[in-house]
């Protein structure tokens, strides 16, 4: 297996050399590194929990006090003075020049848990956008594995069709021999060239296959585009971790990024709920203010001085429009409380059919792996016969092209099942909530 795995850098290599590009081998670890680090996508999730944090902090600012100064200078009419018939009209000489200035705060007290919750739902906000940026990172962490396993199992099958072609090739020269001998037929010549030819075409279809996949890759990942993307060649040697499929379903209920969300969303909805109550209570503040102003017009000829005043104490604010108001907005509050919670439990659902059917798969890609390997055996052991009775003229050309095409087609599905264990195993992490 490690001799198959360093042939494929060896003909990689090659390949590199002569396009003037750079090989790098890249691990799964370090494909989710790069996928972390460059993919826009989680570049705009990530945003979105910044976006949270700042408005925790508007909700934290609430609980600060309300302080605000005003100043301001005009001109002031002269006062006019009429009895309520109309009869006596008079005017009293007043300063024209007025001035305000006012120092004014305020903070509330009491506003019936309104603030508290404020702070408590935006803090779940940002929890909730860590979780979807969690999401949305195994997402694309999982499609760029299936294309980095795809280009690893497009590598190993060049190194199977390649292997094939240099077998075909030296039984085409035996067969050449043996046709000067008169042993075998020109027609038998003709159809080995042609098995060559369209192991060659699917050769370079394989080759194309890669060019494409390498470019996708390296797109996404933010490497140059000269960059060979070679995958670990010991990914098939590492053991896979197994647990029993009970616990696999716990740790998907208890660590799944779509569980948590469902959970974060009806915490969301019961400080809703929590907030409509909140506008059925009165909100308690305590206020200072300081004022300086001229002219003063509290006497009846009006003073050009300044005066000064100051007052603090107790202010108390109901709405009283919320004893009818706030009831349907929590009975609103209430319906979609229960609707989440509902959401939740389908949620469970859906969690444990995913988690059974990927560890289904998953079982099912090993034991296709072990029927596949028995199928490439019984195809070697056809090859070799049916090649001894061709050379002793038992079997025709046909026999041995079919052999040779069994082979080959038992060599590409069990190095494809080999890969769609892993694909299969990480599937199973990321629906269990380990990924």
């Amino acid at each position: 297996m490690k001799i198959f795995l360093l042939t494929i850098c060896a003909f990689v290599t090659i390949d590199a050399a002569a396009q003037d590009t750079v090989s790098r081998v890249l691990t799964i670890k370090q494909l989710f590194a790069l996928t972390e680090a460059n993919a826009k996508q989680l570049s705009i999730a990530h945003q979105n929990i910044d976006i949270g944090d700042s408005k925790v902090d508007v909700a934290k600012s609430d609980r600060l006090p309300e302080i605000g100064t005003s100043a301001d200078i005009g001109y002031l009419s002269t006062i006019a003075i009429l009895n309520p018939d109309f009869s006596f009209h008079s005017n009293v000489p007043t300063p024209h020049l007025s001035n305000n200035y006012f120092v004014g705060a305020s903070e509330v007290i009491y506003k019936g848990g309104y603030v508290r919750h404020n702070v408590s739902r935006a803090k779940l906000s940002v929890e909730l956008a860590g979780l979807n940026y969690d999401k949305d990172a195994q997402e694309i962490k999982l499609l760029l594995l299936g294309r980095y396993l795809e280009l690893y199992e497009l590598y190993n099958s060049t190194v199977i069709y390649k292997k094939n072609i240099q077998l075909s090739r030296r039984r085409l020269s035996d067969l050449e021999k043996l046709n000067k001998e008169g042993l075998v037929t020109g027609n038998d010549l003709i159809r080995s060239r042609l098995q060559i030819a369209d192991f060659g075409l699917d050769l370079d279809h394989l080759q194309n296959n890669i060019t494409i996949v390498n470019n996708e890759l390296a797109v996404v990942l933010g490497l140059s585009p000269s960059t060979k993307i070679l995958p670990d060649t010991t990914l098939t040697d590492s053991p896979l971790h197994e647990i029993p499929l009970e616990g696999y379903l716990q740790s998907a209920y208890t660590s799944q990024p779509e569980m948590k969300v469902t959970r974060i969303n009806e915490k969301i909805s019961e400080q809703n709920v929590a907030l409509e109550k909140s506008a059925r209570m009165p909100a308690i503040s305590l206020y200072a203010g300081d004022a300086l102003q001229r002219p003063f017009l509290l006497t009846l000829e009006p003073l050009d001085i300044y005066y000064n005043a100051y007052q603090a104490g107790l202010k108390v604010q109901y709405n009283i429009s919320s004893i009818y108001h706030a009831k349907d907005k929590i009975r609103l509050a209430n319906l979609e409380l229960a609707q989440q919670r509902t959401k939740t439990e389908w949620q469970k659902q859906q969690t444990e059919i995913a988690v059974t059917t990927a560890f289904t798969r998953y079982n099912e890609a090993k034991q296709d792996f072990q029927t596949l390997q028995k199928s490439l055996d019984l195809a070697d052991d056809n090859f070799r016969v049916v090649q001894k009775k061709y050379i002793n003229q038992l079997a025709q050309i046909t026999d041995m092209l079919d052999a040779s095409t069994s082979k080959l087609a038992a060599e590409l599905r069990l190095n494809n099942a080999r890969i769609n264990i892993i694909n299969q195993w990480y599937r199973l992490q990321k629906a269990s909530g380990n990924f």
